[in-house]
């Protein structure tokens, strides 16, 4: 690929900026742009990444203790907070910390990029639920054998999700139906027939739909029924536990990536680059001008502070809370990790008011290398929906025990405007408070897409 030594763009002509002509310039040395930068790689696209900062390192994707307090309170921790939370250089903490589906989105893209099996990920092993009627978290059912006894369940829910399951079995593996379990032919069932003909209560639904099929709204209730089916049989093939967790953090995972974009000759880093100009010709993006240097492409990706925000569209907001504490949750053995669902027609069983989305929990022990022996790492997220956010999560506290510490975010979520995106940029879409990265990778795909077929956008 030979180098450009004039860079035209509109009417000047400009010193390269790196090779001068890309496919893609990406802005910012972030989890999300490498992984896309990694995946236009392996589709032979050329990749320009532009970067602030003054080393091409990915210190802001896990926080110690020190940033921890200087992010959220402006403070340093004391000593004594140091002496009940352990050494701060055992402490590697992702912001936002979310799981990889096994057989999702964010696994599928990890192999792609083909760096999936270096990675050490951890399953994680437990899925619960909080169940409204005892007021307690329970392990989520894995198998119709595990639904005939579940905590989480009412005796006559036990009795009808287990012959749901079975149902499910067999549809998916066509093997005959066994006695007194009902069947539906799946071509013209939607799942909302499903439950009503199987008598599943509006709770149980919230466990199997949202819990067992991983879906984040109640929108595939009107779809047949096949694909959920699907869904809940790939759950209960794995045992009841679909979540991977990479031990040390995300961290980890970049720790994988760095060296890869390094090494390969179509991509390239400018760091310590604190400004940027975006040309446009015809109304589409043409370039990018840094200092007395440019660049060409035809599309530019970064995260929501790279660009105005005229840009982009507010979608919400949502509550994250880090939460330190020195045991696990309940129904958890000691030094075992776990996610925890508060679905919502559970918690207005239980008594409290209604939130339109689930509550999420993911408590993550010493054992995944990202805090002192002892401690756990606990992150509730969901999504606001009234003035005092930090309110919403009260169902979850109740029941969570004793917290040495907690550390609350309130972030505003965007996604992209179409009217951009059809001139070429696109804005990393803001990561909501599903605890899935299966979002994410959504997100990275449909951009690589868009820079590999650009006739798609």
């Amino acid at each position: 690929m030979d180098d450009r030594k004039v860079v035209h763009l509109v009417d000047r002509d400009y010193p390269p900026l790196g090779r001068g002509e890309y496919d893609a310039i990406l802005f910012g040395v972030g989890f999300r742009e490498c992984l896309l930068a990694s995946l236009l790689i392996q589709r032979k696209k050329r990749v320009l990444i532009i970067s602030k900062k003054q080393q091409f390192a990915w210190d802001n994707t896990s926080f110690d203790l020190l940033k921890l307090f200087s992010r959220f309170r402006e403070e340093e921790p004391t000593d004594e907070d140091f002496e009940a939370l352990g050494s701060n250089k055992a402490y590697h903490i992702d912001l936002i910390p979310k799981v990889i589906v096994a057989y999702g989105s964010m696994a599928r893209l990890l192999r792609e990029i083909g760096v999936y099996d270096s990675l050490e990920l951890q399953p994680i092993d437990l899925h619960m639920a909080y169940s409204g009627r005892s007021k307690k978290i329970g392990r989520l059912p894995s198998s119709p054998e595990d639904a005939s006894r579940s905590s989480v369940l009412s005796i006559m829910q036990r009795i009808r999700c287990r012959s749901l399951l079975q149902s499910v079995q067999e549809q998916c593996e066509e093997k005959p139906p066994e006695a007194g379990v009902a069947k539906l032919p799946l071509s013209n069932a939607t799942m909302e027939d499903t439950y009503h003909k199987f008598t599943i209560s509006e709770g149980t639904q919230a466990m199997i739909g949202h819990g067992l099929a991983l879906y984040e709204n109640d929108d595939y209730q009107e779809e047949e029924a096949r694909a959920t089916f699907d869904r809940i049989d790939t759950y209960m093939r794995s045992g009841g536990h679909p979540f991977l967790y990479p031990v040390g953090g995300k961290q980890s995972l970049c720790n994988v990536l760095q060296p890869l974009l390094q090494a390969s000759e179509l991509c390239d880093v400018m760091l310590k680059q604190t400004s940027k100009q975006l040309v446009f010709e015809n109304n589409h993006i043409c370039g990018v001008v840094v200092g007395d240097r440019a660049a060409r492409a035809p599309v530019v990706v970064g995260d929501t502070t790279w660009f105005r925000e005229d840009r982009q569209k507010k979608t919400g907001k949502a509550i994250r809370s880090i939460c330190l504490l020195n045991h696990p949750v309940e129904g958890c053995e000691p030094g075992k990790s776990s996610v925890s669902s508060f679905f919502r027609k559970q918690l207005v069983k239980a008594g409290y008011k209604p939130h339109e989305a689930d509550i999420s929990v993911l408590c993550l022990p010493w054992t995944l290398k990202i805090c002192p022996k002892g401690i756990y790492v606990a992150v509730i997220a969901t999504t606001v929906e009234t003035q005092k956010p930090e309110k919403e999560l009260k169902p979850v506290l109740d029941v969570l025990g004793t917290v040495l510490e907690r550390f609350d975010a309130v972030t505003t979520l965007y996604r992209v405007k179409k009217a951009t995106k059809r001139q070429g940029i696109f804005i990393f879409t803001s990561p909501n408070a599903s605890i899935s990265l299966d979002g994410v990778a959504d997100d990275i795909f449909e951009i690589a897409d868009a820079i590999t077929n650009p006739v798609l956008v």
